[in-house]
């Protein structure tokens, strides 16, 4: 869906990075100049060489950019389909995403007003909710509502693992 406000951040950025994921299954990314088409509503790719083309299916492309003193960040990711149509290559815009999960800007909170402070912390706590109500806790057992729950569950599958590769290694030597 075009978003008119992220296209016009966008607008502002010299230059974004276009990643595909290449035939191996590994991404691929290259810088590159975009225009925009607010009547098709595509993205159309300029690329100094031939690196991506001939690859179509799932795409995004990133802007970023910050001061020198990491202020005035700002950061877009826009996913799509990335098609060929006539030697061109045109991004098929799907979903918009910015570090602060606003549709309206692409500046990061702490670049901006205590406000948007305010909002980027309870947006993290959402995204936490969120995350830890498809894991589906109760099928494991466990209260995820409980402070760092996906963190000692991370912890411990994670040692398990380095565990597990120890007594491997043991049995080796």
């Amino acid at each position: 869906m075009w978003n008119k406000a992220l296209i016009a951040c966008a607008r502002t950025y010299p230059s974004g990075v276009l990643t595909v994921v290449e035939d191996s299954g590994y991404p691929r990314s290259v810088r590159c100049v975009v225009e925009f088409d607010d009547a098709r509503e595509l993205i159309l790719i300029s690329l100094p060489s031939l690196e991506v083309v001939g690859r179509q299916g799932l795409a995004c492309l990133l802007f970023h950019r910050h001061n020198a003193d990491m202020s005035g960040q700002r950061e877009l990711l826009i996913k799509g389909e990335l098609h060929e149509e006539a030697g061109t290559l045109v991004l098929h815009p799907g979903d918009f995403l910015t570090g602060s999960g606003r549709q309206d800007t692409d500046r990061m909170p702490y670049a901006g007003s205590p406000m948007d402070i305010i909002r980027y912390m309870m947006l993290g706590r959402r995204k936490a909710r969120e995350y830890l109500a498809k894991l589906d806790a109760s099928a494991l057992g466990k209260d995820a509502s409980l402070p760092g729950y996906a963190v000692r569950r991370c912890s411990r599958e994670s040692a398990s693992r380095s565990h597990q590769r120890s007594l491997a290694s043991d049995q080796i030597l």
